[in-house]
């Protein structure tokens, strides 16, 4: 998806500013397609329980990961009227963290020096107010949404026997889905008649767990046909 975003940033700047002043005339368009790429933070990446080191404890797992991560995001909508939109789409969010650990299980000594990964697949759909003033557009949304994860651990212990894991957690064999409700604000500038570029802010709340999911920031560009 990355590769996509950079794509259509390279095109904006080859657009040509006339051919779009002459289609904006015939008809008025309606349809847009989003795309940005920025900054995500997981409240839910830092709340998995995680066990004492050795000797403490007789069993390690590492399964947080930094609060910060990137966040992806493309959707289509609909120009409903003057004051409000629909829009679908997919926000991918990844975050990830470098396990560093030596131990000894017997006379096995495990060194580790990894990345694990969480990436949350979210799938929505929302609705914006919009408020509009010549060149600078105002959004607020609401939405829902449902997503799949792929969640990564690792996992070590000393007992009869010994173990060592290293397991990802997803759809296939954990049924690793949730589905909650987002708000986000987002300001636009009409760059060209039928391209915006802009900013914009979500908050996710996951309902199916009654916590709060993520946070995100990032710039992203409109076009519209």
């Amino acid at each position: 998806m990355k590769n996509y975003i950079f794509i259509i940033f390279i095109l904006l700047f080859f657009l040509n500013e006339n051919c779009l002043s002459q289609s904006i005339n015939k008809q008025k368009s309606k349809f847009f397609l989003s795309a940005g790429y920025g900054l995500a933070g997981s409240f839910f990446v830092r709340s998995y329980t995680e066990s004492l080191p050795f000797p403490s404890s007789t069993y390690r797992n590492f399964s947080k990961k930094r609060f910060i991560g990137n966040s992806q995001d493309l959707n289509i909508g609909y120009r409903l009227n003057k004051k409000y939109d629909i829009s679908a789409g997919i926000n991918f969010q990844h975050f990830t963290r470098k396990v560093k650990a030596t131990d000894t299980l017997a006379s096995v000594v495990i060194y580790l020096d990894n990345t694990i990964h969480e990436r949350n697949y979210m799938y929505f759909i929302n609705v914006h107010r919009i408020f509009e003033e010549k060149k600078h557009l105002f959004l607020t949304g609401i939405g829902i949404y449902y997503f799949r994860i792929q969640s990564e651990s690792i996992e070590y212990g000393k007992g009869i026997p010994n173990f060592y894991s290293n397991y990802e957690a997803n759809y296939q064999n954990s049924k690793a889905e949730e589905a909650g409700a987002f708000v986000e604000f987002a300001y636009e500038y009409k760059f060209q008649p039928k391209v915006n570029i802009g900013l914009k802010t979500q908050f996710y709340y996951t309902i199916s767990t009654a916590t709060a999911e993520s946070v995100t920031l990032f710039p992203y560009i409109k076009i519209i046909f």
